[in-house]
């Protein structure tokens, strides 16, 4: 049925109180136009509440003409913040998912969209329309937001009590949703890193929201909310903030989570963060309060975890990470024995102790541990150059297979570390007075290098050290096979990125 046209007077006076805001004039008149309130009244409750601002003033009106169920959705789209956000994430986070991912249903959300789309409290955008086209809601490229002011106004809403159950629900469906996107980031690293720096770009904001609330939320949320993380998702959150997250807030994140671990009495995963710590140390050159950690977990945190005897997977994954750092820890101290013996064991218990799933899930973390034992091998005395160059390649055939064409960013590294491996073959070679031996192997190393450095470009990684480096090597194997002037210009090009 058609709603007679309000009296034009009071339109005006309606159009002053809003003060000419676009966001208050469309919200108040979606409101007038759906029948659900009197703009006469509408005026007068205007008029009388001067202490607000305009905005807030019009999207309470407004807010208030919604039925209780359609005030709840848009108090939950408010964990979203002001990023944009797709039709399968909002159904997730309302509730309404499937268990099938890849086929969400969506239709109970996509009707409460257009709705609220009608009455202008979220905003819908589709960067793939043409200019005259309209908006298809139902778009896989059609992407929500909340408007900056709606969103402020909800997050005041959001504070009362009598949303609190429905906001404490979308704040850990909206946590479990950025864990699993988290983890589907983070397998696409592994395949394909220039398609996933795309995917962790589009996502980041909502990564950016999800770590506020692991921050900001209390202790006792976390023991309330219900489920656990498996240990794969704890390593995969940890490793994708790894690539954007500044050191400082990487410590305050890793610190929170072991707060909240231990709250709940989740020893396995408080084991697993405080790894991740100890190994953000070792990577800042702490290496002491990095060695603390690791007998701390040895000795203290790990004695409070009871085995499933039926499932030891998980204790296989966090000893497994644990033996890894302890590993690497003894490599930059140069106690090579020590850290052979700690990647062997890791290397046996992740490529044994795992059943078969999740043995192809720690593949990758499988390719580092052997780069790792090829680097040990090379710095034993005396130094063990064939198992040195089997293990570098071994981690590279790992990477390789998983990888999208050579799309891994490991990948050029493993490469330039088989050439290492054959110029130093040469040179022993060399020493035995075997020229023609010694220089195939530099010919090859040649190649090994020249690999790495075409990778490097193809990543796009041509101005980081890494590549210095192996233009560096390079320049050595070309000094031994009599290249003097290519020799001369690699050296210079090396110095010049450094």
């Amino acid at each position: 049925m058609l709603q007679p046209l309000p009296d034009p007077v009071v339109c005006g006076e309606i159009v002053n109180f809003c003060g000419g805001s676009p966001l208050a004039i469309k919200s108040v008149g979606a409101a007038i136009r759906s029948g659900k309130v009197n703009p006469q009244m509408l005026a007068k409750r205007l008029g009388e509440l001067p202490g607000l601002e305009i905005e807030s003033q019009c999207l309470t009106q407004t807010f208030e003409t919604l039925d209780r169920t359609k005030q709840e959705l848009l108090v939950k789209l408010h964990v979203f913040g002001t990023a944009k956000f797709e039709l399968a994430a909002a159904a997730f986070v309302l509730g309404e998912k499937s268990m099938n991912e890849d086929t969400p249903i969506v239709f109970e959300t996509k009707i409460n969209l257009i709705y609220l789309k009608s009455r202008h409290f979220v905003e819908a955008d589709d960067l793939s329309r043409k200019e005259t086209e309209d908006i298809k809601t139902s778009s896989k490229t059609t992407k929500f937001s909340l408007h900056p002011l709606v969103h402020r106004f909800l997050i005041q809403e959001a504070s009362k009590k009598e949303f609190e159950k429905v906001v404490y629900e979308a704040k850990c469906l909206f946590i479990d949703h950025v864990e699993k996107k988290n983890s589907k980031i983070f397998e696409s690293f592994e395949k394909n890193c220039v398609k996933a720096w795309a995917l962790l770009k589009d996502f980041k904001v909502h990564l950016k929201t999800y770590y506020d609330l692991i921050e900001k939320n209390s202790v006792e949320f976390w023991k309330m909310k219900k489920g656990t993380r498996s240990i794969l998702t704890c390593k995969r959150i940890s490793e994708v903030a790894d690539l954007f997250l500044e050191d400082y807030y990487k410590y305050k994140l890793l610190k929170k989570y072991i707060e909240h671990s231990k709250a709940r009495g989740e020893s396995l995963e408080t084991a697993l963060w405080q790894i991740h710590l100890g190994r953000k140390y070792f990577e800042n050159d702490r290496n002491e309060i990095a060695e603390k950690m690791v007998n701390a977990i040895l000795h203290d945190t790990l004695r409070n975890v009871n085995p499933d005897d039926d499932n030891l997977g998980p204790l296989v994954e966090v000893v497994g990470a644990l033996f890894y750092l302890a590993g690497k820890l003894c490599y930059e101290e140069r106690r090579y024995l020590e850290a052979m013996q700690y990647l062997e064991e890791t290397k046996q218990l992740w490529a044994n102790g795992l059943d078969k799933d999740m043995r192809k899930k720690y593949k990758i973390d499988l390719a580092l541990v052997y780069n790792s034992l090829g680097k040990v091998y090379a710095n034993l005395t005396p130094p063990n150059i064939q198992k040195s160059k089997y293990n570098h390649l071994k981690a590279f055939f790992i990477a390789y297979r998983i990888s999208d064409n050579f799309n891994n960013i490991d990948i050029p590294l493993y490469i330039q570390n088989i050439g290492r491996c054959l110029y130093r073959e040469g040179l022993e070679l060399e020493k035995r007075k075997e020229k023609g031996t010694a220089n195939q192997c530099f010919r090859d190393a040649e190649t090994y290098y020249r690999q790495a450095m075409k990778l490097f470009r193809h990543l796009k990684m041509e101005k980081f050290d890494s590549f210095a480096e192996v233009q560096r090597s390079l320049a050595f194997v070309e000094m031994k096979l009599g290249e003097m002037g290519l020799a001369e210009d690699d050296i210079v090009k090396s110095h010049e990125l450094r």
